[in-house]
């Protein structure tokens, strides 16, 4: 068990400091946009635009990683 976590301790930091950045845009996203009087439907719609992104990138990267592969793929998604 401290093995593992030996070699991965840089994988569980990165992933820490994505999920605390994404705490920080959330906060401040809100707070931005009712300083800004934008109203809730636009709050909402901005804000639960993350999610829709993420679910529409984890359903459909896994079909392009198979279809040609992880290099094509990040290349692709990185134009």
């Amino acid at each position: 068990m401290n093995k593992v976590l030996k070699n991965s301790w840089a994988l569980f930091l990165g992933m820490g400091f994505l999920m605390m950045a994404y705490g920080f845009q959330g906060s401040l996203l809100g707070v931005r946009a009712v300083q800004e009087e934008f109203s809730l439907a636009a709050t909402g719609f901005m804000m639960s635009g993350y999610f829709v992104g993420y679910f529409i990138g984890a359903s459909t990267i896994p079909n392009l990683i198979s279809r040609v592969g992880h290099i094509r793929v990040f290349e692709l998604l990185h134009l």
